[in-house]
């Protein structure tokens, strides 16, 4: 469930899920995808930028070290009319 908060004149999304986590991803891929950034990844990044907002990409992790999924986090400033 993504979790959105205004945070001083900011707008802030979070999302965190449970899937393999990037590390176990990247080993599943092909040779040819490898180092390929996905296109919902980057779109999500070039507007944070582009706002002069934030993104972030964390990989979440157990007490034994497993990986249990990803948080990924925007921010982008508020503008107002």
């Amino acid at each position: 469930m993504p979790v959105i908060r205004e945070n001083q004149n900011r707008l802030e999304c979070e999302v965190e899920d449970n899937g393999v986590g990037r590390t176990a991803a990247k080993e599943e891929r092909s040779d040819e995808d490898n180092g390929r950034q996905s296109y919902g990844s980057g779109l999500a990044e070039r507007l944070a930028t582009i706002s002069g907002g934030s993104y972030s990409v964390t990989d979440l992790f157990d007490n034994e070290g497993k990986s249990t999924g990803t948080r990924t986090s925007l921010g982008f400033p508020m503008i107002s009319l």
